[in-house]
Parts: C-alpha cells; sequence; structure tokens
C-alpha cells in the first residue's frame, strides 16, 4: 500500500462512470518512475460537481498535479482553463489538466491521438457513429472533409449540422452516394441493425473504433468486409501515451 505524505501529488480522474484501468496503469507507472504520486478515479457527475471539485482543489489542502476529463466534462474543462494547448483551441475540448503554479493548462489527448492515427490516411468521406464531444473532437481535426454523423437521438446531430457546414445526418438518401470512407465510432450504443442497413461496406476502406469493449460488432464486420480495423485499446493507448508524457512533463 503506498503511503501518502504532504509531498505527495494528486492526479485524478473524474467521470459519469469512473473505471480502475487509468488508476491501474497510472499507478504502477509512477511506482516505476518512483514518483510520489497517486492516481484516484472519482464519479463527478456534471460540471456543479466539478467546478465544487476545482474550488477545493485550488484551496491548496492537497498537491495536485493533474486530472484526466471524460464525459460529460470535456467542454467545461476548456472554459475553466487559464492556457490551452493547441489541440484544445482546435477541438473545442481538453480531456487533461495540468496544475501549476496556480495555473490551470488543458490539452486534448484525444485529438492528438486521431492526428496521429490519421495522419497520412486519406478518405473521401467520414462516417461518425454519436454525437458527443469524441465525435466533436474528429469534426474538427477532418473539418476539410465530408462527414455524416449516425447517432441513436437527432438533437445533437442537428447542432452540429448547424454549426458546421461539412457534417450531415446519415440517412437512406444519402448513404449509399458515400464511396471511399472511413468509419469512426465514439458511441458505446447505436442501434446496430439500422447501422447495417444504411452503410454499404464494400465502400468502406477502415474503421477507426474508439470504444473498448470486448464483443465489438465492427470488428467482426471488419473481417466478413477485409476492412482495415483499429480497437478502442488502440485508440485508448495512443492518448494515454500523450497524457503519459505530459503528466510526467515530457515534450509532446
Amino acid at each position: 500500500m503506498k503511503i501518502l505524505d504532504k509531498s505527495t501529488v494528486f492526479f485524478f480522474s473524474v467521470s459519469n462512470n469512473p473505471s480502475k484501468r487509468g488508476s491501474n496503469f497510472y499507478n504502477n507507472l509512477f511506482l516505476k518512475k518512483k514518483k510520489n504520486f497517486i492516481y484516484v478515479p472519482l464519479l463527478i457527475k456534471n460540471n456543479f460537481f466539478f467546478e465544487k471539485f476545482l474550488n477545493f482543489l485550488k484551496t491548496g489542502i492537497i498537491k495536485v498535479g493533474g486530472i484526466s476529463v471524460s464525459m460529460p466534462l470535456k467542454s467545461y474543462a476548456k472554459k475553466i482553463s487559464n492556457q490551452q494547448h493547441r489541440s484544445v483551441i482546435l477541438s473545442k475540448n481538453a480531456n487533461t489538466l495540468i496544475f501549476k503554479k496556480k495555473k490551470i493548462y488543458s490539452y486534448n489527448c484525444d485529438f492528438l491521438a486521431a492526428e496521429k492515427i490519421f495522419k497520412n490516411k486519406k478518405f473521401n468521406n467520414f462516417v461518425i457513429i454519436g454525437a458527443g464531444s469524441l465525435a466533436l473532437t474528429f469534426i474538427n481535426l477532418l473539418k476539410n472533409k465530408k462527414i455524416f454523423i449516425f447517432n441513436r437521438t437527432k438533437k445533437n446531430v442537428n447542432k452540429l449540422i448547424k454549426k458546421y457546414s461539412n457534417v450531415f445526418e446519415l440517412n437512406l438518401n444519402n448513404s449509399k452516394k458515400i464511396k471511399n470512407s472511413c468509419i469512426i465510432n465514439v458511441s458505446p450504443e447505436h442501434n446496430h441493425k439500422k447501422f447495417l442497413k444504411l452503410v454499404d461496406f464494400n465502400e468502406i476502406k477502415y474503421i477507426c473504433d474508439c470504444v473498448i469493449e470486448k464483443k465489438s460488432k465492427l470488428n467482426k464486420i471488419s473481417k466478413k468486409y477485409s476492412v482495415k480495423y483499429t480497437n478502442g485499446n488502440y485508440f485508448y493507448e495512443c492518448q494515454r501515451n500523450f497524457q503519459k508524457k505530459i503528466y510526467l512533463n515530457g515534450k509532446l
């Protein structure tokens, strides 16, 4: 068991559905690097409680190094930071906060991971499953490309369509016309059967799955149609490698 003292630096993961994945990785890493750091996952449901937590951290009662930010707090994380990395400015949200000299610095490691994955990859169209903050990150990365959104509800889709001229809702009228395409999955829940009816997988060249799940339906489809596929673990590892550098004060 790690013994905490006054010099211990705290790192947190805040989410409405926290997991042990990050804490297991970072606490093992901090131990290996002989850092007096500890990583703690916290359940924070919304911006109201996130603000309360940040106010506590600002008291200086404990030393804080950084925060890994998940849904649904990424937009708010951007707003409260004093200095924003280019990844935050371009993506319009943040998933990593660093506390240094009474200032909060924000980064978006999701954007950096997406940028790395899609470097030198060329597609005519993109189909994004989901319409949350991670979808927004990809939309801002692919701002000059045609993007078709498939989502359970139309509310968030309509918001994106109004904001971006290159974003459209995936439907029966346009789905069969999409050629040389890439699928990006950023949603753990979607109408799988409906999606299959809309997409011609013979025109799909790559599937980037950002959701970690043991039995991915998209993985099965990729094998059936011989489509190149990367799973959620790969995306997670890419973004975590950037975050690890930030936490350990390395160069991006």
